[in-house]
């Protein structure tokens, strides 16, 4: 039988922060100061589904500004993604993987047709024998695809997310990805643990697969 293998995609194989820095600059040619950008953008993150449209909207609440320009501008980087925004290790690593061992799952939390649309516009579904998309903590989602004895591995930058994992399904490998130092402006970032047993890019990653 094969062990499941889900992968994070935000901060895993997909650089979130360098999109956020990138729809800052867009939003900057809006009028918007850095501080008025990251006061929206932090409370959109507070319960971990952030929206594109909802940001939007709270920068509305700050001053007007031409929405429809805005937003197209930040749809416009999306047709950037396969080569800007996924990590430079992913495709390789996910072109190694060994599908006869490994049923290999993407998964991913946060407001869901927003994710849905990063995954179809990063063009790597090819790769994945599943996607999951859910606005579950992913602690309580996997009780829906694993046992609780079952043996999986799951590659996660979340610190909190490896540390619930590990602590729910005491037989799976919750392996951090830590690629760099924390983005403290960002509360989409829980950073209170640490696991043992972490990683800083998908080459290391491959080394316990």
């Amino acid at each position: 039988m094969k062990i499941k293998l889900f992968i994070d995609f935000d901060g895993t194989i997909f650089d979130t922060t360098l999109l956020k820095e990138k729809s800052f600059a867009e939003l900057r040619k809006s009028g918007f100061s850095d501080d008025e950008l990251l006061s929206a953008y932090q409370a959109e993150c507070l319960d971990y589904k952030f929206s594109p449209d909802d940001f939007l909207l709270r920068l509305a609440k700050i001053k007007q500004f031409n929405m429809p320009l805005a937003k197209a501008r930040l749809e416009k980087l999306h047709k950037e993604i396969p080569e800007k925004f996924l990590f430079a290790d992913t495709v390789s690593f996910l072109e190694k993987i060994d599908h006869t061992k490994y049923e290999v799952n993407l998964i991913s939390m946060g407001d869901i047709a927003f994710q849905k649309k990063k995954i179809e516009d990063a063009k790597i579904g090819e790769y994945f024998d599943h996607i999951f998309v859910t606005d579950k903590q992913k602690w309580d989602y996997l009780k829906e695809l694993v046992g609780i004895d079952e043996r999986f591995i799951l590659l996660d930058d979340r610190a909190d997310t490896i540390k619930k994992v590990a602590e729910a399904f005491p037989k799976a490998m919750a392996l951090e990805m830590r690629r760099k130092e924390e983005d403290h402006d960002d509360p989409c970032r829980n950073v209170g643990f640490h696991n043992n047993q972490s990683v800083r890019n998908l080459k290391q990653a491959m080394m316990y697969l």
